[in-house]
């Protein structure tokens, strides 16, 4: 399936493919803020993490006794969803599990997600319902690649309160206990291209609620807002002219962790019958 699904609000107009979910383009006053996917540096533009943001140690849900086989960042992103709400300035998409998705997580569930255009920007909604008969751990993160005119140098992500910056190290998907301290640059963190060699900042239970990308002259392109997230990832690779910015439920496992998902820093347990809600809004003043 390759359709997508178009709304508008005043200056604004988003772009939604039906498969994965995936935000490809926001435009404010003919000016596009979402990465355009060249397969030259990246080919995707907003992947919806789920059920696991990031890595699982061994590529494994592991669940009680029983493990299942199940790729960093998830299936979501790879699955049509089928649109249940359309309207001018608000969609909401709808994944269900199937014989593949129950092969790596092996639950009955929904995931709803929801587009809706305002005045400010971009709200984007995850609703993750639990319609199994046994409780389920999740994670879910946002992984939007926005577009830079400029050079990686050229701009800044400012916090929204001062912060003790440590980035944890990566070790290929998963997570080291190596540490790169940043601490010095309190709530306004400049860009460099050395900061992505490895792969991604990984920031783990920030303070801000809030960041924004920044550029020397022009100044705050964008602000992303996560009110229920408290870790944050920044990555890119080095040339390509995008920064994402991403709000995640929880990180990748550590390399040396417990193959038990109920024992996953941050971890969602939910309920059967019971629903869980993230979200994030992108802002442009």
């Amino acid at each position: 399936m390759d359709r997508q699904i178009t709304i508008t609000y005043n200056d604004w107009t988003a772009t939604i493919s039906v498969h994965g979910a995936e935000l490809l383009s926001l435009v404010k006053k003919g000016r596009e803020f979402i990465y355009d996917g060249d397969a030259r540096w990246w080919v995707r533009r907003a992947p919806i993490l789920f059920p696991n943001a990031g890595g699982l140690i061994d590529e494994t849900y592991y669940y009680g006794t029983e493990s299942y086989p199940c790729p960093k960042h998830g299936f979501a992103k790879d699955k049509d969803f089928d649109p249940i709400l359309v309207d001018e300035k608000k969609v909401t998409l709808e994944l269900k599990e199937d014989k593949e998705t129950l092969l790596a997580f092996p639950f009955r569930f929904a995931l709803q997600v929801t587009f809706e255009l305002s005045g400010c920007g971009l709200k984007i909604e995850y609703r993750v319902i639990n319609k199994d008969v046994r409780p389920f751990y999740f994670s879910i993160g946002a992984h939007e690649g926005y577009h830079l005119d400029k050079p990686l140098d050229q701009y800044s992500i400012v916090f929204e309160k001062d912060e003790a910056l440590e980035s944890v190290v990566l070790d290929g998907k998963l997570l080291s206990h190596q540490k790169l301290d940043l601490t010095s640059f309190g709530n306004k963190l400049p860009m460099k291209d050395e900061y992505f060699t490895v792969d991604a900042l990984v920031f783990e239970h920030i303070a801000s609620r809030k960041v924004s990308l920044v550029e020397k002259e022009e100044g705050t392109i964008l602000s992303v807002r996560f009110p229920n997230a408290s870790n944050l990832l920044l990555w890119t690779k080095i040339g390509a002219p995008y920064l994402c910015i991403e709000p995640w439920s929880s990180t990748p496992d550590y390399n040396d962790c417990e193959k038990d998902i109920s024992k996953k820093p941050d971890v969602i347990y939910l309920e059967p019958g019971k629903d869980y809600v993230f979200a994030h809004e992108i802002e442009v003043e």
